[in-house]
């Protein structure tokens, strides 16, 4: 884990929706693989419900949680993140965290090329397996662009009809 910011210049508010919602899904990931007793996967899954409705939110949080641990095992040493319940650190960005959003950006864009050259850095130049491409291009297929789902808080009236 990291608490400094490798880009000072990088804060949450300059991301996009999407982008944002899915940042505390990954870093609740990325908790997990770090201690595996905070059990952090349910506040992954939790946030995701939240953001994106639980059907597709968990299914999201599932396919964020098959592409860190893949990402993960590609690489030689763990990836920075800032820790997601940290109230200061948690605006800021480290470097591999813009590295997996610019990926998943690359690919919603259709520019593989581009999601390729972050792959190679997040993996240190090293060998990346195709599982941990399809991984991440699966994750970014199933992100919305228009970021996650507003939550209303007007629940409908029911009525009796006769």
């Amino acid at each position: 884990m990291s608490g400094a910011f490798d880009q000072p210049e990088e804060r949450l508010a300059d991301l996009d929706p999407t982008a944002r919602a899915l940042l505390p899904v990954l870093r609740h990931v990325l908790v997990t693989l770090e201690r595996p007793e905070s059990q952090a996967w349910r506040l992954a899954f939790s946030s995701a419900a939240r953001g994106w409705g639980e059907a597709r939110g968990l299914a999201l949080a599932y396919r964020a949680q098959s592409f860190v641990v893949m990402l993960s095992a590609d690489r030689p040493q763990p990836l920075s993140y800032n820790d997601p319940l940290d109230p200061i650190d948690r605006d800021g960005l480290t470097t591999d965290e813009l590295l997996i959003l610019g990926l998943l950006t690359a690919f919603s864009r259709d520019d593989e090329l581009a999601a390729r050259a972050f792959l190679a850095r997040l993996v240190a130049f090293g060998p990346a397996k195709e599982a941990t491409l399809r991984a991440a291009r699966d994750l970014a297929d199933a992100l919305d662009p228009m970021g996650p789902a507003p939550v209303s808080q007007h629940r409908p009236a029911l009525r009796l009809v006769s």
